[in-house]
């Protein structure tokens, strides 16, 4: 567990790169006008919104965002939305020029250090020039667990410049291309203003640069090519899957649409034309059978999709593309080959390129006038939307369908991201369009089983079905049962749910990955959108939105209506059904106990002889933990748990929602949960505590832990970092036995265990609390 300083985020008004740059132009006027030097403007800016997640850097990471300054000026400041953990260190900003291919050079232009804050400013500012990409860099240095936090977005739209990208590096000379937009804010001093007729450089299309962790390189089967699976040694020999299944095909109608494919093979691995014709054949025939909507149902369902192949060939390379920092550039074979004259003239839609698993290209990218995502591909625009796939030639067809389904996971956060995208988990949804509680962790596309949404999920996502319960990737071939609502998927919460396993797609990649593409919405297909209406055909989408509506804008989706209450079955292990709240948030749904959310102030608490963890009275937290953080105990006689309860830094009211769950140890599930906000219910040993609507009884020989999450900078919590705690325990007079040092988790883990173990004392964190009576033992 690290500690850290938290950092308010200015919150300014949204403002474009060309408004930000006119912006700068008028202050020069007026503070020129007043005989005054004109002041700071903010030029280039990230998206205005609080980051999703925060990038460290220490002394052996670096990272990098490239920008396009909009007038020529000096730079004076740049804000970078941070946070810092651990003790204290120097973090520089240095700014640099970029390279021929838009990556970080190693000259300096300038630098400038800081030991806290968001800000830095330049002694002496250096000139930029309008129209030119330079690079923001920033190193850290301090003790080894000190660390600078910078924020980061998954936004589509968090910085429109096509030609700015994040990279990383180990020392600060060799770069590689990452996936996240980084948040950045450059304020200059503008130069007079151009001669009438010299405009200021338009801001250039969408450009989006996908999640960690949905997007990847073609590393990502790195240890496959040499043998071994990514992430599943258990169903090892499951991964590649079955073979293709022509008969079954042929007896389908013939697919509604065909698209006209480049294929290129590059001098890696097995290129030959021979063996890449066959590769692309088998591809073609598992993407045709993956378009036919409920195909493993209906042998009569038509498919969406076939390919042909252009020109009948395959294109083979004598050398590789030229490398542009750890990129392979794309865009030089669409030159060489004419490729945007061709899409132009209709005669080729779609480009995949097959390689040996060298590196340095993406798994896809894309380009066009409704949205981009080059992934240091170097694709050009040809006037139309146009992906590009990158195979691996020493792999089946079922990892291209896996790189297929990626591409299709980003084509849908753009065209439909409340439909596609859960409220809070996994996926949480892209801002636009969405934050009237559209998204939901019960009906998106892409829903796993969690807490939150009473185990009950949807379709999953190409990296985890959705039998998987745990946030683990690539378990193609488990074996347990969940409930899902895939196979009848719809959005107006009237999606009936089935057992599965992964029996139901053959239990490897290959047949989760068709199982998975024919419940996406195709021909005939019958699912409905929130309000009930027909859901569009999705598969035109990876194409783009030619025809209706705004190209690149989410399809807005109406707000649901208000969940109805739902009474919880009193035992396990039925999964409980919930309502599709309007955010999962607010409902923290539980098996076995009721859950209990306070917004006004709690009434009829029930009387507690002790409370677990007490905290004194003024205690203020001091960290900042941004995940689930634990802490176990042992029942040594029999007690009654009347209530749960969080840490209340200040004792003035908690300021963030806080979820606290009581876990089971051996089995890992939670058996109560509540959720507390600010003014709920009183204030006890330091803690707000909030009652059980039925009191859980523990029995002697109970291990379990108490779960606390939705810690932040306006609710920190606290921690004993290794040393004696302010706070206490009260163990009921022997009853329980505090054991362990603390668990922790970076993420929030909706009511399992934290599985980070921390070093101690055993009520290491003013966090999670409860109530408690012991049950006293029958007369004899």
């Amino acid at each position: 567990m690290k500690w850290l300083e938290s950092v308010r985020l200015p919150r300014l008004a949204g403002i474009s790169a060309a408004g930000a740059s006119l912006a700068m132009v008028l202050g020069f006027f007026a503070s020129s006008a007043r005989g005054q030097a004109a002041l700071p403007v903010l030029d280039q800016r990230t998206c205005d919104e609080v980051p999703v997640g925060y990038a460290r850097i220490d002394a052996g990471t670096w990272k990098a965002q490239t920008f396009v300054a909009g007038v020529d000026g000096r730079l004076a400041f740049v804000r970078l939305p941070s946070i810092r953990f651990g003790p204290p260190g120097l973090t520089t900003l240095h700014l640099r020029p970029t390279d021929s291919c838009d990556g970080p050079l190693a000259t300096e232009l300038a630098a400038s250090g800081a030991r806290a804050g968001d800000r830095f400013d330049f002694a002496e500012p250096p000139r930029l020039e309008a129209g030119r990409t330079y690079a923001l860099v920033v190193s850290h240095d301090g003790a080894p667990q000190s660390q600078f936090g910078w924020g980061y977005s998954n936004r589509p739209d968090c910085y429109s410049n096509s030609v700015g990208s994040s990279y990383t590096s180990i020392d600060g000379l060799t770069w590689h291309g990452d996936i996240d937009d980084i948040h950045f804010e450059t304020w200059m001093l503008a130069d007079p203003p151009r001669p009438a007729g010299v405009g200021i450089r338009p801001a250039a299309p969408m450009v989006l640069e996908p999640a960690a962790g949905v997007a990847h390189d073609l590393s990502e089967f790195a240890a496959i090519q040499q043998g071994m699976p990514p992430r599943d040694p258990v169903t090892a020999s499951r991964l590649r899957g079955a073979p293709p299944q022509p008969d079954r095909l042929a007896a389908r109608p013939a697919a509604a649409v065909r698209k006209s494919v480049m294929v290129i093979s590059l001098p890696t691995g097995r290129y030959d034309a021979v063996h890449i014709r066959s590769q692309t054949q088998a591809v073609i025939d598992q993407l045709q059978e993956a378009s036919a909507y409920h195909g493993y149902a209906d042998p009569l369902a038509q498919p969406y999709l076939a390919y042909d192949l252009y020109q009948d060939r395959i294109f083979v390379e004598e050398e590789m593309p030229p490398r542009c920092g750890g990129s392979r550039d794309l865009g030089s074979l669409f030159a060489k080959h004419g490729i945007c004259d061709l899409v132009r003239a209709g005669e080729v839609d779609e480009v995949w390129f097959w390689e040996g698993g060298t590196g340095g290209i993406p798994e896809w990218a894309t380009n066009g006038p409704e949205w981009q995502s080059l992934q240091g591909t170097r694709m050009p625009n040809c006037g139309r939307q146009v992906a590009l796939m990158a195979f691996h030639n020493g792999l089946g067809p079922d990892y291209a369908l896996h790189s297929f389904g990626h591409r299709l996971e980003w084509t849908m956060r753009i065209y439909s991201p409340c439909d596609f995208t859960t409220a809070t988990w996994p996926w949480p949804a892209v801002p636009a369009g969405c934050l009237d509680g559209s998204a939901s962790d019960r009906t998106g596309f892409v829903a796993r089983p969690f807490a939150g949404n009473g185990f009950v999920g949807a379709c999953g996502d190409v990296h985890t079905p959705p039998n998987v319960l745990q946030d683990v990737g690539y378990q193609y071939g488990r074996g347990e049962e969940a409930d899902s609502i895939c196979e009848d998927w719809r959005r107006d919460g009237k999606a009936q749910s089935r057992r599965l396993s992964c029996a139901r797609w053959g239990c490897s990649q290959l047949g989760f990955m068709l199982w998975w593409l024919q419940n996406v919405p195709g021909i005939a297909n019958q699912s409905a959108d929130i309000d009930g209406k027909p859901m569009e055909n999705w598969w035109p989408l990876l194409f783009g939105r030619s025809v209706g509506g705004t190209p690149g804008t989410p399809r807005p989706t109406p707000r649901p209506r208000p969940p109805t209450p739902t009474v919880l079955p009193p035992t396990l292990p039925t999964p409980t059904r919930f309502p599709d709240p309007p955010l999962a948030a607010a409902y923290l749904p539980l098996l076995g106990q009721g859950f209990k959310r306070l917004d006004l102030d709690g009434q009829g608490l029930p009387p507690a002889a002790y409370v677990a963890y007490r905290v004194p009275a003024a205690t203020v937290g001091g960290q900042v933990h941004l995940g689930a953080l634990g802490m176990d105990f042992d029942v040594i006689r029999p007690v009654l748990v009347t209530a749960l309860g969080a840490f209340d830094s200040r004792q003035d009211g908690l300021r963030a929602p806080i979820h606290v769950y009581l876990v089971d140890r051996d089995g890992d599930r939670p058996l109560a949960a509540v959720e507390l906000y600010q003014g709920a219910s009183p204030l006890q040993a330091g803690s707000r505590l909030a009652p059980l609507d039925r009191p859980l009884t523990l029995g002697a020989g109970f291990h379990g832990s108490i779960v606390a999450d939705g810690y932040n900078a306006d609710e920190p919590n606290g921690n004993a970092e290794g040393r004696p705690a302010s706070w206490t325990v009260d163990s009921g007079q022997g009853a329980l036995r505090f054991v362990g040092g603390g668990r922790y988790a970076n993420t929030w883990t909706y009511g399992r265990l934290p599985a980070i173990l921390d070093g101690g004392p055993a009520n290491r964190y003013a966090a999670g609390t409860f109530a408690f009576q012991e049950i006293a033992p029958p007369l004899r």
